[in-house]
Formats: C-alpha cells, structure tokens, sequence
C-alpha cells in the first residue's frame, strides 16, 4: 500500500511506529512495508516536518538541512 501526499497519519499508526516527537519533527518507523509517495518503494522511516527549517546531524551519511518555502523544499547536503 502507498502512502498518498494526503494521507492521514492516524488511518496508519497501526503500520507505524512512533519513534520520537520534538514538536517541530515527529519520527515514525514502518512496520508494514507501506510504500514512499515519492517513488512507491518501501520506507523504514516516515518524518513529518511542521516546523519552517530542520537540520539533521550526520547519521548515514552526510548531514543536511531542509527549508520549506511558499512553493517548494530546498534541500542542502553537507
């Protein structure tokens, strides 16, 4: 199953697993294989993201920083 850019986050928590909330980022796990909206493979992690900016310390792989603006996300890898 896909997940659609509308979807409700409460039609799916018993898919996924809440893993922490700091108000501005609440961080989920995929327990159900459900599917990306972007390119429809599965996920292991679900962010939703209410604040304007976030910066996420290296973890993977190089640290990045995500904007929201008016008409789009800008992205920065460092």
């Amino acid at each position: 199953m896909a997940l659609t850019p509308d979807f409700d986050l409460h039609d799916h928590r018993h898919q996924l697993k809440q893993v922490s909330d700091t108000g501005d980022v609440a961080v989920f796990e995929n327990r159900d294989d459900l599917a990306c909206p972007a390119c429809s493979r599965p996920f292991s992690r679900l962010m939703i993201l209410t604040g304007q900016r976030v910066s996420f310390p290296e973890n993977d792989g190089d640290p990045f920083c995500l904007l929201r603006r008016d008409d789009d996300v800008v992205l920065c890898r460092h």
